[in-house]
């Protein structure tokens, strides 16, 4: 998982292979980014005639919070998932980002 900071959004990239858009959920309150889910992995039965000699595949629940440093413009998130990746994008608020501020010269 990669959280990402750019000047007018954060973006969160998520690989969560083999999983379906049912399986995990995106939520932000209160400034914090909650990524939540239930990977399933179904063994098979050993009858005695084979079965699994290792397995790395992890499977279970998860979930991972982080929290974002300003706010950010929730009607405007977007989030997109292909091939295992999540992306999601969260606008910061326009009172969060930053302003350029005009200097004049004197005479």
């Amino acid at each position: 998982m990669d959280l990402l900071e750019h000047e007018k959004e954060f973006v969160l990239v998520a690989d969560l292979p083999g999983m379906k858009e049912d399986d995990f959920n995106v939520a932000v309150q209160d400034n914090v980014l909650t990524l939540e889910g239930k990977r399933t992995f179904e063994h098979g039965a050993d009858n005695g005639n084979g079965g699994y000699h290792y397995s790395e595949r992890a499977s279970g629940t998860f979930c991972r919070r982080f929290l974002l440093s300003t706010a950010v413009d929730a009607e405007k998130i977007t989030a997109t998932y292909k091939a295992g990746v999540l992306e999601v994008h969260l606008p910061k608020a326009p009172e969060a980002q930053p302003k350029r501020i005009a200097v004049q010269a004197s005479s």
